[in-house]
């Protein structure tokens, strides 16, 4: 089968978030099932890894509304990068410190117009063109009225309900799509245009990154305004994957001491050397691991809130991340009550994490919602219990530990509150007393598998129902 994949990130070449390591581990899949793949991004200033990238395309030219753009294409091993300096040379991949970049919208559309219009260029003739997030939501629109294109089906992945391309109406214009498509069956969104609700309306098919987060965003609190046109169209979820090789605590690197499920002893050494970076002084307390951007969202302004009852349970808390202000605050303010209990550090870096993942005894994620998730899935390849709200992708990964069967993986709590977080820690907390049932939560925990061959599966079959062909390899 040929796939294109059209994304505004992926790595090993450009990261910002999550969707980087997603669309980077499916070219890499698809390609390892013998698919031909092709990946489409931006030529950002960023843009990292290329060893002798070859100028495939040159001064070419796409129309957006009454002007004109000129772009070259670079590839390097079937990843394709559109120059254009104007639109991509720029210090952030979507803003800088003052913000979002105002001129976003037109930065992708264009993305995407010069997308297709290269893969025409380029007669790579693809089967199945696969989008991802907003960013590149207006390639099935582009689609639907460029009639010299061929049969292309379309598959359009939603990573985040919260991040949907909103702008003014009069922007449509800017970006080459006819006002007929100012419809409350097309762009129209309260007055505005929502390019997210393009990718979803105009897409052959709709998918997200886990089956729970599939049927939440169908409903009004998780839908973000587009749950009811998700209903009708219909989304099929698919778990995300985790590499087990980038993700190893046998071989990894970073750590004082490596180890496996098959020797936890020296385990124990990576929790020394995270309490002695902290300065905690009770080293036999739990220690409770706490990684990525402050947001509500995530709920790290519900963990904030609970430290000094956090604290009372007996546990040191060590926590990495940076965002939300208000959030970094209330965590200094509980750092310098409780010194040699919580640690905070704000200048994020992989070391220090990977260190957390392998030292930690309990991994805590109070999301309010997660598509997917990742850090669940490294904890529990690192031996870290996760402690989730029950929503997405958290429910789809993590399962609730029973001791009467000893059946498990982590601690589930089924609401996005202080008091369920800490009933649900104190119920981790007591299993950890227990050496015997904890050692069998951490032996569960790391057996946990989410391979990414599995999810690839499932995409090649969704791209199979929709071009009507078994997907063989090209």
């Amino acid at each position: 089968m040929r796939i294109v994949i059209a994304t505004p990130e992926a790595v090993p070449y450009v990261k910002s978030g999550g969707l980087a390591d997603v669309t980077g581990a499916l070219f890499s899949q698809f390609r390892k099932m013998g698919h031909s793949v092709s990946l489409f991004l931006p030529f950002y200033g960023t843009v990292q890894k290329l060893q002798r990238p070859r100028k495939s395309l040159s001064g070419q030219k796409v129309n957006l509304g009454d002007r004109m753009y000129y772009f070259d294409v670079f590839s390097e091993k079937n990843a394709y990068f559109i120059s254009n300096d104007y639109f991509f040379r720029r210090a952030g991949l979507y803003g800088d410190k003052a913000g979002d970049y105002p001129d976003n919208i037109e930065r992708f559309a264009f993305f995407c117009k010069a997308m297709l219009h290269s893969i025409k260029k380029l007669d790579l003739a693809p089967d199945i063109i696969h989008s991802h997030d907003w960013q590149t939501a207006l390639i099935p629109t582009y689609l639907s009225f460029e009639h010299s294109m061929g049969n292309i089906k379309t598959v359009f992945t939603i990573h985040n309900m919260g991040y949907q391309g909103i702008a003014p109406h009069e922007t449509l214009q800017n970006i080459g799509i006819p006002d007929r498509y100012f419809t409350l069956d097309g762009l129209e969104y309260y007055g505005n245009i929502n390019l997210l609700k393009a990718g979803i309306r105009f897409a052959d098919a709709v998918s997200t990154v886990s089956p729970t987060y599939a049927d939440e965003i169908t409903l009004p609190h998780f839908g973000f305004g587009l749950n009811g046109i998700l209903k009708e169209k219909g989304v099929t979820g698919i778990l995300n994957g985790l590499d087990y090789d980038l993700w190893d605590p046998s071989s990894d690197r970073f750590l004082l001491s490596t180890f496996s499920r098959s020797n936890l002893t020296d385990r124990r050494l990576c929790k020394q050397d995270l309490c002695k970076i902290a300065g905690f002084r009770d080293r036999d307390n739990a220690l409770i691991g706490v990684i990525g951007r402050f947001t509500t969202q995530k709920g790290h302004d519900i963990i904030a809130s609970a430290m000094e009852k956090i604290v009372e349970l007996r546990a040191n808390v060590m926590i990495l991340g940076e965002g939300d202000p208000a959030v970094e605050r209330s965590f200094s303010v509980a750092t310098s009550s409780f010194p040699d209990k919580i640690y905070l550090n704000t200048s994020f870096n992989d070391t220090l994490a990977r260190k957390i993942y392998a030292g930690s005894d309990l991994f805590l994620m109070p999301s309010r919602y997660e598509p997917c998730g990742l850090a669940q899935m490294i904890a529990m390849r690192y031996g870290s219990v996760p402690v989730v709200n029950m929503t997405g992708g958290l429910a789809d990964t993590v399962d609730d530990f029973n001791t009467g069967n000893n059946h498990g993986t982590g601690f589930v709590f089924r609401l996005g509150d202080v008091h369920s977080m800490i009933e649900c820690l104190k119920r981790a907390l007591c299993v950890y007393g227990n050496k015997q049932d904890w050692e069998r939560i951490v032996l569960n925990a790391m057996a946990k598998r989410f391979r990414w061959s599995d999810s690839v599966k499932k995409y090649i079959k969704l791209f199979e129902t929709l071009s009507g062909s078994t997907a063989n390899a090209h």
